[in-house]
């Protein structure tokens, strides 16, 4: 049995497990969303309207950005549309940055906050020299010791 089993080549023989036939009323059921066909209707028609505004002269004022479409502007397709499945989109253009107001602001001299980070640091790294020298100098050249696996055992080492 394991000899008809196809191989692949390389450093060792890597047998290869058959698939299990799988149901296929199970795997090949047809589904159908709820709402699917109204959604994709009202994006072609919405697509539609996008391609002929296109075509049509920039003479025609825009709509305003938070005017919600009216129930004659709505695509009927038979089913209900909620308030939610209309998006209200900004179109308002963004004023434009200055070239100076663009790059972040940067300090030129030191505030309160940058004061205290450096004194804390200052205050903090004489302490830690002499400790790490002193690890340093009695783990250099040495095998790892493994730690101990009750961590409550470190203060009692």
């Amino acid at each position: 049995m394991r000899n008809a089993q196809r191989v692949s080549s390389g450093l060792g023989r890597h047998f290869v497990s058959p698939q299990k036939p799988q149901d296929k009323r199970k795997t090949q059921t047809v589904v159908n969303l709820p709402g699917a066909d109204a959604k994709r209707r009202r994006l072609l028609a919405a697509m539609e309207e996008l391609m002929t505004s296109q075509h049509q002269a920039s003479t025609s004022k825009p709509p305003s950005p938070h005017v919600l479409p009216t129930s004659n502007q709505l695509p009927h397709s038979g089913e209900d549309v909620t308030i939610h499945d209309v998006e209200i989109l900004d179109l308002e253009p963004e004023p434009a940055l200055k070239p100076e107001e663009a790059q972040a602001k940067r300090r030129i001299s030191p505030d309160k906050s940058a004061d205290s980070l450096y004194s804390s640091w200052s205050t903090l790294i004489p302490t830690l020299i002499n400790a790490q020298l002193t690890y340093s100098t009695q783990t250099y050249g040495k095998p790892f010791q493994n730690s101990h696996e009750v961590i409550s055992a470190c203060a009692t080492l």
